[in-house]
């Protein structure tokens, strides 16, 4: 399996037809540093480099005012619930179920997610414990993705998935997070062996989603595996998924993470 070089390259500088847009959220964040009640968090927000302002951006498309305001209620989040200091050992309930991991890397360099909700049973999962989890999965790929890709690719692996495993209040919770709090992450999905269940349960989550969120999902059906290698490359994908990789998962590779 290959994986990017050790040495990390120079941070490429953000795309030029962004430039503008971003020296205007700065100076906005700036202009709001002497706040009596937020001006420390406006202070942090101005100091934050330029990929994670254009996510924000993208995801507000380029509106500086609700840009702003996406970013005040992230740092006070962040602020609050601490995602930064959750660590492995805070989440071993959620690194036992095997429900999702990462492993390789796609064509454009993206990190990839793994996602098995063939592992969940929500009738026995322990819901706070669960999503404390996804928090920690989101805040290890926030920092895996590197510009200027900047996001992820998930495989949403639906191989022995049943109505069983369908769990619509943990999809609108995680959802919200994602959205809110960690915006534009994702790259891009791939989604195997869809079948009746896939789409009864896409009929509903695609109300939480934007319009180019949808886009960005590849429903693959039943000759899934030939086209995945498509995007990634087979010595990334493991061999179930019709690559080459012969990994299997351990909980205490989240440490490595």
């Amino acid at each position: 399996m290959q994986y990017p070089q050790e040495e990390t390259p120079q941070v490429p500088l953000a795309p030029e037809e962004h430039i503008e847009s971003l020296s205007a959220l700065r100076a906005d964040l700036t202009s709001r540093c002497n706040d009596p009640q937020d001006g420390a968090l406006y202070t942090d927000l101005a100091t934050r480099d330029d990929w994670t302002l254009l996510r924000f951006l993208k995801a507000r498309k380029f509106n500086i005012p609700k840009t702003v305001a996406m970013l005040l209620d992230w740092i006070r989040w962040r602020k609050t619930e601490k995602p930064d200091e959750i660590t492995a050992d805070d989440v071993t309930y959620g690194r036992n179920l095997g429900l999702c991991y990462h492993h390789g890397y796609d064509k454009e360099g993206r990190p990839c997610l793994l996602i098995f909700p063939r592992n969940n049973n929500p009738e026995g999962r322990d819901p706070a414990a669960l999503m404390k989890f996804s928090i920690f999965v989101l805040e290890k790929f926030s920092n895996l993705i590197k510009p200027p890709t900047n996001n992820l690719t998930l495989i949403w692996d639906r191989t022995g998935m049943s109505r069983k495993n369908v769990d619509m209040a943990f999809a609108k919770g995680f959802i919200r997070i994602c959205q809110n709090y960690y915006p534009e992450m994702l790259g891009a999905v791939y989604i195997t062996d869809a079948d009746f269940i896939f789409h009864a349960i896409m009929k509903v989550v695609s109300l939480f989603l934007d319009a180019a969120t949808l886009r960005k999902l590849h429903v693959l059906r039943r000759d899934w595996k030939t086209q995945l290698v498509k995007y990634v490359s087979p010595d990334n994908l493991l061999i179930e998924h019709g690559g080459t990789s012969t990994y299997v998962y351990q909980p205490e590779d989240w440490y490595r993470l």
